[in-house]
């Protein structure tokens, strides 16, 4: 197949990238799934010079390859599956087929709404993560992540459904391994511990069905199907603009196609707009998901709260504190009542943090791990101390290393 990928390589045709994988090269699978995904559905009649144009640019295509060395019996496979397209397009309209008009019996037997975080997204559902910048919302998003691939409740209360997890991480992905080395540190985990977890570093189009195809074909490569998926973020995945209905649709409907076929529920992290309180852009997005959720911060404290939930009623608002660990930072869970002020005395505990923090700062500040290793403490412990010094503004983060702020008696 290597003559036909550098076909495809070399062609500035779109139609012919549709069916290429995420590497540029040539599939023949992509090529197939792209005719049966896109075009068995196609009896609208409205769309049908559309999908007889692109069909003939692929079959094009196809011969093409063919010509020049692809392997036989996958040519003969996709003209096959071509001629099936084809035929599929000129059939009548039947809206027997497309349409099943339920009675009240079978709706009342419908099954119950189910979750993989309770009470937060639903079970094969379609949410939205939605924040300012820099409010939190990837820290928000791996820990969900972690939380489904673990089987480990979320926040430590709220059950999940376990299972694989894949994580789209379209932007920032270099800052990925400093996040989740620090989160999993911090959940005292190994990599081997999460074998669930896949990540992806590239920005999948989602309204080219190339790629449609090719994460397709990547997710069904897994040792089980995916229980959520996370785009991050709606910006890097969409070829368009975010404020036009047309293209989020379409965008929402690659998305939908995507949960159709793996079974899992979606997840789109999305920006505020500039000097707004709501998701940027289109409205499509708001009316599409079933749970809607808001990422805001004040200082080191995140607040999750549930801006739409259509299935169940809302639950109150929770909040996280921004503590530093390791080269980065995770979220330690807390409650209203936690957010206390400096007090006139220093703990015990803390106040050995901070004499630790002195005595191995030679200049500059010190590293995370000598700090804790200094200071004797327990992990749980030292987490809990580092998040109350860095809210009491006794300590700061200087590059990778910490130093004291403020000297206490």
């Amino acid at each position: 197949m290597g003559d036909a990928a550098e076909v495809v390589e070399d062609a500035a045709d779109d139609g012919r990238k549709l069916c290429c994988g995420l590497d540029g090269r040539w599939s023949d699978r992509l090529a197939i799934g792209y005719f049966a995904d896109t075009y068995r559905p196609l009896r609208d009649r409205e769309r049908r010079g559309r999908a007889f144009r692109d069909i003939g640019l692929l079959a094009d295509w196809i011969q093409e390859a063919g010509a020049i060395g692809a392997a036989v019996h996958e040519f003969a496979r996709a003209q096959e599956l071509l001629e099936l397209a084809l035929e599929e397009a000129r059939r009548p309209l039947d809206a027997s087929e497309k349409f099943k008009l339920l009675t009240v019996g079978e709706v009342l037997k419908l099954p119950p709404v189910s979750w993989v975080v309770d009470g937060w997204l639903t079970d094969r559902g379609l949410g939205g993560i939605v924040g300012p910048s820099n409010s939190g919302k990837s820290l928000v998003t791996l820990d969900i992540a972690l939380s489904v691939a673990t089987e480990m409740p979320f926040r430590g209360e709220f059950t999940v459904k376990g299972g694989s997890v894949v994580y789209i991480a379209a932007e920032d992905a270099a800052g990925q391994k400093q996040r989740l080395g620090a989160l999993l540190d911090y959940r005292s985990l190994r990599a081997d511990d999460v074998p669930r977890l896949r990540q992806l570093h590239a920005s999948p189009m989602l309204r080219k069905p190339g790629d449609v195809s090719a994460l397709l074909q990547a997710i069904d490569k897994l040792p089980e199907p995916p229980r959520m998926i996370l785009f991050d973020t709606m910006r890097e995945t969409l070829n368009g603009s975010d404020s036009k209905d047309e293209d989020v649709g379409e965008y929402i409907a690659s998305v939908r196609r995507i949960m159709r076929e793996t079974g899992a529920a979606a997840e789109i992290v999305h920006h505020f707009g500039h000097a707004t309180e709501r998701e940027r852009g289109s409205s499509v997005l708001r009316g599409a998901v079933d749970t809607l959720l808001f990422v805001t911060r004040d200082d080191l404290i995140v607040t999750l709260h549930q801006e739409k939930q259509r299935n169940a009623a809302t639950l109150p608002d929770v909040l996280f504190e921004i503590i530093a660990w390791g080269d980065s930072a995770v979220l330690r869970p807390i409650t209203q009542a936690d957010r206390k002020d400096r007090p006139a005395e220093v703990p015990p505990t803390r106040q050995k943090a901070l004499e630790a923090l002195r005595q191995c700062d030679e200049g500059g500040g010190a590293s995370f791990s000598k700090w804790h290793e200094t200071s004797g403490l327990t992990k749980s412990t030292f987490a809990r101390a580092v998040a109350d010094l860095s809210q009491w503004s006794l300590i700061r983060r200087n590059g990778r290393k910490y130093e004291v702020v403020s000297e206490v008696g």
